[in-house]
């Protein structure tokens, strides 16, 4: 992998997330992105999305090796926690506690939302 700043890996040129593609399989966007010339992937970590925490360490193992098995990487996974909201901080650190798939499917970090919702 190339180096980039300060001797870190250089970041992709251009990576897809599964936010983008509401409804569809990992496979499928796995495969588009692949075809766009995508080199990594940001995935959601939502109920039902491509790194749901609920899926466990081994499913999210298997959805990395699809990923790198197109050439490309995980960049990020990213969840639905708004951090910095009004309310009760205890809420947001268990929430964040429950979403904690970047390391099983080979994340480098992973993001969340900030504030409040509508």
């Amino acid at each position: 992998m190339a180096q980039g700043t300060f001797g870190r890996p250089a970041l992709p040129r251009f990576a897809v997330s599964t936010l983008g593609a509401p409804g569809r399989s990992l496979k499928e966007v796995v495969r588009l992105a692949h075809a766009a010339g995508a080199r990594a992937l940001e995935l959601r970590a939502g109920a039902g999305e491509a790194a749901d925490p609920a899926l466990g360490p081994a499913e999210l193992g298997r959805r990395r090796a699809l990923v790198e098995a197109h050439g490309m990487r995980v960049l990020a996974v990213a969840s639905y926690v708004r951090v910095a909201a009004e309310g009760d901080d205890a809420e947001v650190v268990a929430d964040l506690a429950e979403h904690e798939p970047a390391p099983p499917a080979g994340a480098g970090g992973w993001g969340s939302f900030l504030g409040r919702s509508r």
